[in-house]
This record gives C-alpha cells, sequence and structure tokens, in this order.
C-alpha cells in the first residue's frame, strides 16, 4: 500500500525514472497520494500493471508521450482514465470514492487500506479464481499485506477482505411443541458459526421458562 504522499511536481506515489527493463507493480494499492499516483519518466522500461487498485488526487497516472507506456496485464482498476488501461478485465474512470476505506491498521505488521466487503465495490472478489498472471502463476495465491491468504475470487488491491462471519442458532427437541412451545421440554441449542477465527467464541445469554433443561453447542 502507498498512500498519503505528496510531490510537488510529479510521482505523488510511484516514480519510474530511467528503467533499462520491465518493472512491475503487482496486487498494490496506490491511493489517496497528491501529485498523481504513478509517473512513468522512462524511456526504456515499460512498467506492468497487474491487480492494482489506484485512486489519486491530481491525477492516477503520467505517462510520456511516446512509447514505452505503462502496461496492463489485467484486473487493474483506477479512478481516471490517465493510466491507458487496456485490458478486457480493467476498468478505468472508475468511482470508488465511496468504497474505500483510510490508511488505518487493519491488522498485520503494517497499514493498510480496507475496500468495502460488498457487490457494490468494483474491487470486491473481481478477480476470479483461476486468473493467471502472463508467466502462469495464480493472481488470488498466497497472501495480502496483511498476511490473509488470498483464495478462491480475490480482491483488487493489497487488501483481500474476508467473508463477513455469521452465527446462526437452531433450536432442536425430542419433544413435540404445545401451544406454550417446547413446554417442560430438553431442548437443545445449536450454535452454526461461519468465517469467524479459530478460537473465539461469543458469549451469549439465553433465557428461557418453563423449560427443563437447555444444552448448547458452539462452533469456534
Amino acid at each position: 500500500t502507498i498512500s498519503g504522499n505528496t510531490a510537488t511536481t510529479a510521482g505523488g506515489g510511484v516514480f519510474f525514472r530511467s528503467m533499462s527493463h520491465e518493472g512491475e507493480i503487482l496486487r498494490s494499492t496506490i491511493a489517496g497520494n497528491s501529485g498523481d499516483g504513478i509517473d512513468d519518466d522512462s524511456p526504456a522500461g515499460s512498467p506492468v500493471l497487474v491487480a492494482d487498485l489506484i485512486s489519486n488526487s491530481g491525477g492516477d497516472c503520467v505517462q510520456p508521450s511516446t512509447a514505452p507506456k505503462l502496461a496492463d496485464d489485467g484486473y487493474n482498476i483506477v479512478t481516471d482514465a490517465s493510466c491507458g488501461l487496456s485490458s478486457s478485465t480493467s476498468h478505468g474512470s472508475t468511482s470508488l470514492s465511496s468504497d474505500l476505506g483510510t490508511l488505518r491498521d487493519n491488522g498485520g505488521p503494517t497499514q493498510t487500506i480496507a475496500i468495502a466487503r460488498s457487490g457494490s465495490d468494483p474491487a470486491f472478489q473481481s478477480i476470479p479464481a483461476g486468473a493467471t498472471l502472463p508467466g502462469g502463476a495464480t493472481i488470488c495465491s498466497g497472501t495480502d499485506q496483511r498476511g490473509v491468504a488470498r483464495s478462491g475470487s480475490c480482491d483488487v488491491g493489497a487488501f483481500n477482505s474476508e467473508p463477513a462471519p455469521g452465527i446462526a442458532a437452531t433450536l432442536s427437541s425430542s419433544h413435540a411443541k404445545t401451544k406454550y412451545g417446547w413446554y417442560r421440554s430438553n431442548v437443545t441449542v445449536s450454535f452454526s458459526c461461519t468465517n469467524m477465527a479459530p478460537g473465539i467464541v461469543s458469549e451469549w445469554m439465553v433465557m428461557w421458562r418453563w423449560v427443563r433443561s437447555l444444552s448448547t453447542s458452539f462452533c469456534t
């Protein structure tokens, strides 16, 4: 994640200069920088963008007037048209202002910018599980910047959102319900948890009236 930097002329986030070979920005978030996000002032090399999330004030990319220019290897999301995206899987001029968080501690050793965990966010799970880099490596593999595993469909940028945790309660009894419910019956409550961190158990308080016994089963 590259964020919160300022340049008075150009290269607020990343500045490529005098490159003699190709460089690559992979699964990165470049956002909230002033003086543009990426400045390509390299007459020989051609920086490559892959699965990057780019949103900056003052413009997202500055490119030379002649080739080589920034190369687009797919699954990039940019808020303006300055990066010259060419892949059918990339999206330019895309609004992200309501979906991007701020640079903060979202877990892991360094700060990151979270995205909205919803289908309304164009970066959310927009990279298919089978998508590969030009060399054949799977994009949705390894971990994000925080160390959270990327698996299945994954997000664009340095932050990979985790599915929302959920918990559901199921009640059962060997006795049939009466008009008062399970009156003076043995009742079992099972809690089914999804996407809960191992070892974390929430505290629950259940109040029952006229129940003979109550047993519970928590997931961890």
